[in-house]
């Protein structure tokens, strides 16, 4: 059960992956945003319009929206659209897509926050 689509959550004996959820809700953006570009429109983010999650980028690999208990301000989950139950078995496209959009992820966070200093922080379990 490593690897799954999200285009309908996987199961497990625990239920629905709420990560699958989130996903199957939220569509990649109709617009591109290049990961590499520091113009990126951030005073106008993408919101979910459904209300389970603050959707702050969604492109057809990856989804970055707001932590329900954040541990801080900003708090934001950076998840590849792909199912996988640990990094290990995360695929090395997914992964790229990851780390290319992290900076963007990190500057408007760092933006909103008005904070220079950031963790990036990786749970596996």
């Amino acid at each position: 059960m490593s690897q799954g689509t999200h285009a309908e959550p996987t199961y497990s004996k625990a239920g629905p992956c709420p990560f699958c959820l989130i996903a199957s809700k939220h569509p990649p953006q109709k617009y591109p945003v290049n990961p590499a570009s520091d113009t990126a429109d951030l005073e106008k983010p993408f919101v979910s319009q459904n209300g389970d999650a603050h959707i702050i980028l969604s492109t057809p690999s990856i989804l970055a929206f707001l932590d329900i208990m954040p541990l801080t301000r900003g708090h934001t989950l950076v998840i590849p659209r792909n199912h996988y139950v640990n990094l290990a078995e995360t695929g090395a496209t997914d992964m790229m897509s990851l780390g290319a959009y992290l900076p963007l992820l990190a500057r408007c966070v760092m933006k909103v926050v008005g904070w220079k200093d950031f963790n990036i922080v990786q749970n596996n379990g």
